[in-house]
């Protein structure tokens, strides 16, 4: 089974560009998976966002059945924590971030980032 490890902006993307990212995950993905996102990552998101969309986004979650890591990590810069977390339990990272996509693909790991803004590809 692969493990696709979200990063904060990616759950942005069925608002903000209108793409089913669930739909292309099980395009692009050949066989059984599960999404995960960092409960740091959702803290961020809770930052960054407006309530009303972190409610949706929350929602979404929960109806896509997206599993929430608990880490106890103490490390500062979240994406160093995703790269690691990533590593350490072999998961796809699902991110637009460029400087993250670089990071992780450096350390081969695979990446699924939002192409034209209209479909999802891996690498």
């Amino acid at each position: 089974m692969e493990h696709v490890l979200l990063d904060t902006n990616f759950l942005l993307v069925p608002f903000r560009f209108k793409v089913d990212i669930f739909s292309e995950f099980e395009r692009i993905i050949d066989k059984e998976f599960d999404l995960w996102i960092l409960d740091v990552c959702l803290k961020e998101l809770k930052k960054i966002t407006k309530e009303i969309e972190f409610k949706s986004i929350m929602e979404l979650i929960k109806k896509k059945g997206v599993k929430i890591k608990e880490t106890k990590e103490k490390i500062r810069n979240i994406d160093d924590l995703i790269i690691k977390f990533a590593r350490e339990n072999n998961c796809i990272i699902a991110t637009n971030d460029k400087s993250l996509r670089k990071t992780a693909m450096g350390e081969g790991l695979h990446v699924i980032y939002l192409r034209k803004k209209k479909f999802l590809e891996i690498l």
